[in-house]
């Protein structure tokens, strides 16, 4: 049982590293045709932080690890609510 969880967890992980693969020479394609567009905007990095959390933490649930985290923006006076980039 652990040894087939653990071939799945690897299927798993070369599945999303050849996922990444593919858009990072997809995006590459773009950039030499000019064709890959970079939009600066306001974006909130709390947000961002909390979606990539989100992310990792239905990763971790897979694999039975609870992942906790907060952001208090009461304790965290110079945590930046707004960033311009892309």
């Amino acid at each position: 049982m652990v040894e087939s969880q653990d071939i799945l967890n690897k299927q798993i992980f070369a599945v999303k590293m050849t996922e990444n693969l593919i858009n990072d020479l997809l995006d590459l394609g773009k950039m030499q045709n000019n064709a890959f567009n970079l939009s600066e905007d306001y974006f909130s990095l709390s947000e961002t932080i909390h979606q990539a959390f989100e992310i990792i933490s239905a990763t971790a649930a897979t694999n039975n690890v609870k992942l906790v985290g907060m952001i208090d923006s009461q304790k965290n006076l110079d945590f930046v609510q707004k960033i311009y980039g892309d």
